[in-house]
């Protein structure tokens, strides 16, 4: 890609995202992604797995790199037989997006400071 908008206009026209990086532990890739209504496939590793849910994507667990390619292949080709699952995801893509935008998820760490702060004072 040569620019920011290319990636993002090539997102538009993917029907998903396969995420399969160990090591991108702050990647906004994923949310990305997801904000362009792209299902996402990645590992459920360095928080990608509180990010991408049933709702908008499928998660594989951290295996051997056999068992890890095996699974992808596993869940992208039961996308692509299940195209009605690619538009389900596709709109829970989008929902998951607005959900985890920088200002609700400020919202929710204030909540859990206030929380803690509270049950501090006990």
């Amino acid at each position: 890609w040569k620019s920011t908008e290319e990636l993002i206009e090539g997102m538009y026209n993917a029907d998903v995202f396969l995420f399969s990086s160990l090591l991108e532990a702050t990647s906004t890739a994923v949310t990305q992604a997801l904000s362009t209504g792209l299902p996402v496939i990645c590992f459920k590793h360095c928080g990608f797995g509180d990010i991408v849910d049933e709702s908008c994507g499928i998660t594989i667990p951290i295996s051997s790199a056999k068992t890890a390619i095996k699974s992808f292949g596993q869940k992208l080709r039961y996308l692509t037989e299940n195209p009605f699952k690619i538009e389900q995801l596709s709109r829970g893509a989008a929902e998951r997006a607005s959900e985890i935008n920088w200002d609700n998820l400020a919202r929710i760490v204030a909540g859990a400071y206030k929380e803690a702060f509270l049950a501090n004072k006990k």
